[in-house]
């Protein structure tokens, strides 16, 4: 992974952003740092651009003239920053392995002594949502198909496993499992296989579907899933920045 950062900061303080564009200076994985300001600043080894408003349609279109690094990095206040330990490798990494076209990261504020985020309790320690079951605004069946669809939790996954049967055939050219319902109904589930970054891997041979929930609370980055193949399906884990297919259910 040899991906570079372009850095836009907005400043209305220097001594506020100090601490931080020493840090930016230091890192290997950023190419650049220009500073989104209202007036010209004394400020070193950083260019700067004159903006009335960080989220305007003229700014964005700025900073997209002026990126050339492979990724660029935007900060949309100017309230001092800290960044947290190997926090651009670690966001580099991630926007490299899944391919996405926007990454971004939780963040929380020390005010007054106090440590306080959605993710740390007031002492700041970590501490999560506390999820284990995605709600609806992050279902991916729920948001292209609207509710009531959704997807599959765990639960349900373990009763289309254990009280249906699954007979390995193909359908119309696909590789695959059909699934017989004790009351009748049938669904056919393709060997679809799963995305990697940005390829398709194992299709025609095997796959995973998604369930709605996590693989226990010790591990959030791995969810629930149907794992197939030529000889055998059962309920597995998969990790979350795979892309595989979603079986959506409904009432």
């Amino acid at each position: 992974m040899r991906g570079k950062i372009d850095c836009f900061l907005p400043c209305d303080d220097l001594s506020t952003s100090k601490e931080l564009l020493q840090e930016l200076e230091r890192s290997k994985t950023v190419q650049h740092v220009n500073l989104l300001v209202t007036a010209e600043m004394a400020a070193e080894n950083c260019t700067q651009t004159i903006v009335d408003n960080v989220t305007s349609t003229k700014s964005m279109l700025d900073i997209a003239r002026q990126a050339e690094a492979e990724y660029v990095l935007l900060s949309l206040k100017p309230t001092k920053m800290q960044l947290g330990y190997y926090a651009l490798e670690r966001m580099l990494r991630v926007a490299h392995d899944s391919d996405a076209a926007m990454v971004y990261s939780d963040h929380y504020t020390i005010a007054d002594g106090k440590t306080e985020g959605i993710w740390y309790d007031s002492s700041g320690n970590f501490i999560g949502d506390n999820k284990t079951v995605l709600v609806a605004a992050d279902d991916a069946a729920t948001a292209n198909l609207g509710s009531p669809w959704r997807m599959p939790t765990a639960d349900e996954i373990k009763e289309l496993l254990d009280k249906c049967t699954w007979t390995r055939t193909t359908q119309d050219g696909v590789n695959g499992y059909q699934v017989d319902g004790p009351n009748g109904n049938a669904i056919f589930l393709p060997a679809a296989g799963n995305r990697k970054d940005s390829g398709l891997e194992y299709d025609g041979s095997q796959g995973y579907y998604w369930s709605s929930s996590l693989y226990g609370t010790s591990y959030t980055y791995i969810a629930c899933a149907i794992f197939m193949n030529s000889i055998e399906y059962y309920r597995g884990s998969n990790s979350r920045y795979y892309g595989c297919p979603v079986r959506p259910v409904r009432p």
